[in-house]
């Protein structure tokens, strides 16, 4: 089977690969895999190779190695851009005999407004031209609008699943995805532990990072909940998680909701 890696312009072929992945998903089942090392724990292999189309990101390719734990195929892989093993990954053209890749951010030039201020044309530079000349992107504008509508840069994670559903798949299941809360699968990041993710928490909860993880949770919870997406038991927890509840619980009654889901997020550890 052929997979992919997703996108958008600077890419030759940008606009003919992507209808191609459109048609290639309409109707058809997905499974999209997140790094989180809960699924360490589990077989869900035989559960996620059910599915038409499996997509993973960055690093999550690696996952195909564990095969009875993660799944044995990547036919999607949408990736970062950026390439240091930290962030998306090395890209290696011997990927495309399998797997399609799509780029979770578009081609931006520095003049573009985004949370790109120098804009993404540096990164997509690094890219091998075999793989810039069989790949696609997610669509400019409307990458430009899902910023402005969550109010910050979505993850990869977050890019992926929005841009899956507008392929009009016929239903979806998302695994693998607890906003960072315990972090990655040692599979996907081998210097995964807990003093590397508890690094990564202060990032979000200091301001640090591009990526706000309370917006990203709201929009998640105000837009996943739909007929024909299903979520993994571990995602809906935290998507249902009761802010209210929680600050009575808590005596925190007098912090903000960003204040509480952050503590939530840093496994109740009160933030000072």
């Amino acid at each position: 089977m052929y997979k992919y890696i997703y996108m958008e312009s600077k890419i030759i072929n940008n606009d003919i690969i992507r209808r191609k992945i459109e048609s290639y998903i309409r109707g058809k089942s997905v499974c999209i895999v997140g790094p989180a090392p809960y699924l360490e724990k589990h077989t869900r292999g035989s559960i996620i190779d059910k599915y038409d189309i499996i997509v993973r990101l960055n690093k999550g390719i690696n996952m195909e190695k564990q095969p009875e734990i993660f799944g044995s195929r990547t036919d999607i892989l949408y990736h970062s851009i950026n390439q240091p093993n930290e962030n998306g990954g090395k890209l290696n053209p011997i990927m495309l005999d399998k797997t399609r890749i799509v780029f979770a951010f578009p081609y931006l030039d520095k003049q573009t407004k985004s949370s790109f201020q120098n804009g993404t044309y540096i990164d997509y530079n690094t890219i091998h031209n075999d793989i810039l000349k069989n790949s696609c992107c997610v669509d400019k504008n409307e990458y430009i609008e899902l910023e402005k509508y969550i109010g910050c840069r979505p993850t990869t994670g977050l890019s992926c699943i929005i841009d899956i559903l507008k392929m009009k798949p016929s239903y979806v299941y998302i695994t693998g995805f607890t906003l960072f809360k315990d972090g990655h699968a040692h599979i996907y990041r081998k210097d995964a532990n807990m003093e590397s993710n508890q690094q990564l928490i202060n990032k979000f909860i200091t301001g640090k990072s591009t990526h706000n993880l309370y917006l990203m949770y709201c929009y998640m919870k105000n837009n996943l909940f739909k007929n024909n997406i299903e979520l993994d038991k571990e995602l809906i927890d935290i998507l249902k998680f009761d802010i209210n509840e929680y600050k009575q619980t808590k005596l925190l009654e007098d912090k903000d909701d960003e204040y509480i889901f952050y503590n939530y997020i840093n496994n109740n550890e009160i933030i000072n």
